[in-house]
């Protein structure tokens, strides 16, 4: 979004650039889908922009977790790695959905909170979780 002053007042313009990533081919968490992307900075590494997002295996969202991918630029990304860094455990709340992350750094950690549910037919729920680094899982 660009910002206009516009007689002191800050408006927000949207400026639409083109798609910043998109699903891995035929492997990968995300290889059906791709969506609901944060992006977040980290006070010691300020030339990186991190870009937090939920995938899904298929185009029906049947099983969704969590990915983060870096970009120099803000328009072209690569991902850390071909796996997710947040998938629910068999037990966990979040084991059939992961998704809409948001991240922040606090102190020396990264708190991530999330949206998640054990199954389909299951309610959402908010969760967090965190790492003492951006890149770890």
């Amino acid at each position: 979004m660009l910002i206009k002053e516009d007689n002191d007042k800050h408006t927000f313009q949207p400026f639409f650039v083109g798609t910043i990533h998109s699903r891995t081919g035929s492997s990968g968490f995300d290889r059906g889908s791709a969506s609901f992307g944060s992006i977040f900075t980290i006070n010691n590494d300020p030339r990186n922009l991190f870009l937090s997002y939920s995938g899904a295996q298929d185009v029906h969202w049947s099983h969704s977790s969590i990915g983060l991918a870096i970009s120099r630029d803000g328009f072209k990304f690569w991902k850390v790695s071909g796996n997710h860094v947040l998938e629910g455990t068999e037990d966990s709340f979040c084991c059939g959905e992961a998704m809409t992350p948001v991240v922040t750094e606090v102190g020396n950690r990264f708190y991530m909170i999330f949206s998640g549910r054990p199954s389909l037919k299951a309610s959402r729920r908010i969760g967090i979780a965190y790492a003492e680094g951006a890149k770890d899982p």
